[in-house]
């Protein structure tokens, strides 16, 4: 009789396994059809309106985030031109209205683009970017400088990276980063860029506390010329204390006639 019955649970229980497995596997495949079925159902960030304004790196953004917004819900060119329209808004919109009035209005997107950028982009926006790149220099901090460097080049189509690269070091506010750009040789606008950020955030770094021949030591910082300079520790190898005194020699050299001692500028 126990027999039984244990046989009789044990059968029970098996088939409930294989259903349970059977309906696992039946739900993995649902959920697998569903996200199929809702793949298109992800959205992007809208591009948001354009008002007339005549500056010539907003014309641009706002075009490239139609563009985008385009490619990425797969449209073709009428459908994007019509996107566009209902985006327009103040004088866009009263330029636009005097296309349809005068039955000239573009009937895609490539016209329409061309006619906006005609109507609203400064003829002179290449010359007025050279302008201000030639006398922009870093009055705040190195991402603020950064940013509204990056802008400006946007509005200088085919300047060559050599160039860009020159002009973003000149403008650098502390000699000390040109230096060290100037030290790791580099060549391009991105190059530079990445060593003035690595550097820049190396002055400001509070280390606590480091080994030094296995001891450990307290680094502090002291405000030095308005950056942070790091006190070194006690050394007590004079082997050590010779390349010290070397290096500090050297240093002082460079440092009385006001050059770097890395790249003597």
């Amino acid at each position: 009789m126990g027999d039984n019955q244990e046989r009789v649970v044990g059968e029970n229980t098996l088939g409930e396994g294989i259903n349970m497995n059977g309906d696992i596997s039946i739900l993995i495949r649902e959920f697998t059809r569903a996200l199929k079925n809702n793949g298109g159902s992800y959205k992007t960030a809208e591009p948001s309106t354009y008002n007339g304004t005549r500056d010539a790196l907003i014309i641009d953004s706002w075009l490239r985030s139609i563009e985008r917004f385009s490619e990425f819900n797969q449209w073709e060119n009428v459908r994007t031109k019509n996107y566009a329209l209902t985006l327009l808004r103040g004088r866009a919109e009263a330029w636009y209205r005097s296309l349809e009035v005068a039955n000239d209005e573009p009937t895609d997107w490539a016209t329409f683009k061309q006619e906006l950028i005609d109507f609203f982009r400064p003829e002179n926006s290449r010359r007025l970017a050279r302008d201000k790149l030639q006398n922009y220099v870093q009055t705040g901090s190195l991402v603020d400088y950064i940013n509204g460097f990056m802008d400006i080049i946007v509005g200088i189509p085919g300047i060559s990276d050599d160039e860009s690269c020159d002009r973003f070091m000149r403008g650098l506010q502390d000699p000390r980063t040109r230096c060290h750009i100037r030290q790791i040789n580099a060549t391009t606008l991105k190059a530079a860029v990445h060593a003035a950020i690595s550097f820049d955030s190396a002055q400001f770094e509070h280390i606590d506390t480091n080994h030094y021949n296995g001891n450990r030591y307290s680094q502090r910082l002291n405000n030095f010329g308005g950056m942070h300079k790091p006190v070194p520790p006690e050394i007590n190898d004079p082997m050590e204390l010779d390349a010290l005194d070397f290096r500090s020699r050297n240093q002082n050299r460079q440092g009385n006639n006001g050059t770097c001692f890395y790249c003597a500028s």
